[in-house]
């Protein structure tokens, strides 16, 4: 499993498409990745594989559907 919060903060984005090709790497080999971010772009992004978006409301998780 991976664990990534605010992987994007700071970074310069020509580096999203690395990490977005690690992330694919990774989950085709059967990693789950959490993927933590308040960023409206990168949480907005259709090229991002997610299976599921939530997010925080109150105290708990409501998926976002798309």
């Amino acid at each position: 499993m991976l664990l990534l919060e605010e992987p994007t903060f700071g970074v310069y984005p020509d580096l999203l498409v690395p990490l977005i090709h690690a992330i694919r790497w990774a989950r085709s080999r059967g990693s789950a990745v959490l993927w933590l971010t308040a960023a409206a772009a990168v949480w907005n992004d259709p090229s991002l594989p997610a299976t599921a978006r939530y997010r925080l409301v109150g105290r708990q998780f409501v998926e976002v559907y798309r």
